[in-house]
């Protein structure tokens, strides 16, 4: 039972049916004599502070409930303000029995008789820690929503604008004051007008919009162009209003316009030049045709009739003519690459390996090579352009070997939704400074004396691997072979 020095009847049932409703309210009761020492704790305060009862009455009261680490009231002194005033009411910090702080919301009076002589001083505290604690997190969500680099504001189901953060202001052009009260609708332009009431209904129903790009003008008129995020306010299962995020996006419109025209120009600026690759290679043919042929009937005719040099000088021409007749024939399949259209087939790689392996009999007989190869998966794609990738990247196996006979193998394995086809040779390998520059066109790191061909069958395979959606890379070093890796699209 609560001690008291309180005299609440004179009745003794009432007086204890008084007392367990004291004990037994949710807000610590604490009485105290004139000496401030403590007289009354009820089951509340117990719960509050971690004291009970018997441990704290009779103490002194700013003893038990004093917070030591600053103590920011003074009791005593707000004890003394009582008996000026009669009572007190207001927010402090009390300490618990382990020392932590909790906030509490005191209501005190003075306990006076007839006279006006002081009896004592009763309390009635509250723990208002997740109130407290509430404010804490509202306050810092305010300061959160005020640095916030994106503009946030909120709208009433009307649609009436209820907050503005810093954000909104710079993007907007409004300040807090000229905005708060206005409908959301300022902020949109004219054509704009129906697209707020709809996302406004769509929001009311509990639905949320999320990165929504649209257009927006400001108070100057200026149009930006705005990503919104809108989120319902629910309380009480019921949608009280909308929270908006917009973020700027307009220098992010820009940049994107203009890599699509960068990249539109660089489409036309390709196109063109494939068209003038074709257009050249073909219109070539026909000439140099002709000159090759002239030199060859010279070369028949007036071999060993002329002078040695004369020989020399035209077997020179017949050579470079012959050159010149290989080079315009890859630039022309080159330029043919992205010519055709991009119709794709399921396609057996088996049937392809082995269709390059018979073209390029005679090149691995006469070399005694060797060119195996793993089982390989059926792909989505151009059968005659893949056969052109293994036959460019078998032939250089065959062709750049060392002393020994050149060996060549293929092998597939699958990652993702992609295969990685790999070509391995045991050749001479290729410097990692190269791995790059040997997929440009025309790019050669060996002479014609030393190893024939135009530089261009690397970048044929480059192009079309990407047209199949792919990538192609090599792994060397010298001496020590080349795995030139390619990826396909899965079936």
């Amino acid at each position: 039972m609560v001690q008291t020095s309180i005299c609440f009847s004179q009745n003794d049932d009432r007086l204890s049916y008084q007392a367990y409703l004291l004990d037994h309210i949710n807000d610590a009761l604490i009485a105290c004599d004139n000496d401030l020492r403590l007289t009354a704790w009820n089951h509340a305060a117990e719960t509050t502070y971690g004291w009970e009862a018997g441990e704290v009455l009779g103490k002194p009261v700013d003893e038990v409930l004093a917070y030591p680490d600053p103590a920011p009231h003074d009791i005593r002194q707000m004890y003394d303000q009582l008996l000026a005033n009669g009572q007190f009411f207001g927010e402090m910090i009390h300490s618990r029995k382990d020392g932590t702080p909790v906030f509490i919301e005191s209501r005190t009076i003075a306990l006076k008789d007839a006279d006006g002589n002081c009896n004592g001083f009763v309390s009635v505290n509250r723990n208002i820690a997740e109130r407290i604690l509430a404010q804490q997190a509202q306050a810092q969500l305010a300061a959160i929503v005020q640095s916030s680099d994106d503009a946030i504001f909120g709208n009433s189901t009307e649609g009436l604008i209820t907050s503005w953060n810093k954000a909104a202001e710079r993007m907007y052009g409004y300040s807090e004051a000229e905005i708060l009260g206005l409908r959301s609708h300022v902020l949109a332009p004219p054509d704009r007008q129906e697209e707020v009431d709809r996302t406004l209904e769509k929001v009311n129903r509990g639905e949320s919009i999320e990165h929504f790009e649209t257009v927006r003008e400001r108070k100057d008129g200026r149009k930006i162009n705005v990503s919104l995020t809108i989120s319902p306010i629910v309380e009480e299962g019921r949608v009280t209003g909308s929270a908006v995020i917009a973020r700027d996006i307009t220098l992010q419109k820009l940049a994107e316009q203009k890599l699509l025209k960068t990249a539109e120009d660089l489409a036309r600026s390709n196109a063109e030049l494939e068209q003038f690759a074709y257009i050249a290679s073909h219109d070539l043919q026909e000439p140099l045709r002709m000159v090759t042929n002239y030199l060859q009937l010279i070369e028949r005719r007036y071999k060993n009739r002329l002078d040695a040099d004369a020989d020399d000088f035209i077997a020179f021409a017949v050579d470079g003519a012959a050159r010149m007749q290989h080079l315009i024939n890859d630039l022309l399949s080159y330029s043919r690459v992205g010519r055709r259209e991009s119709r794709f087939n399921p396609v057996d790689l088996n049937r392809v390996y082995t269709q390059v392996v018979s073209n390029l009999s005679v090149a691995i007989q006469e070399k005694k090579g060797e060119v195996t190869c793993d089982p390989l998966p059926t792909i989505l794609g151009d059968e005659l352009q893949l056969a052109q990738v293994f036959q460019n990247l078998i032939a250089n196996g065959l062709k750049f070997h060392a002393q020994d006979a050149p060996r060549v193998h293929v092998s597939a394995f699958r990652k993702g939704d992609y295969w990685t086809l790999v070509v391995k040779d045991h050749g001479i390998g290729i410097d990692p400074e190269h791995h790059e520059r040997i997929f440009g066109i025309f790019q050669r790191l060996h002479g014609v004396n030393e190893y024939p061909g135009t530089g261009i069958g690397l970048a044929i395979c480059k192009k079309i691997i990407e047209r199949h959606h792919g990538k192609i890379w090599v792994e060397s070093q010298p001496n020590d072979g080349a795995s030139f890796h390619f990826t396909l699209l899965a079936l």
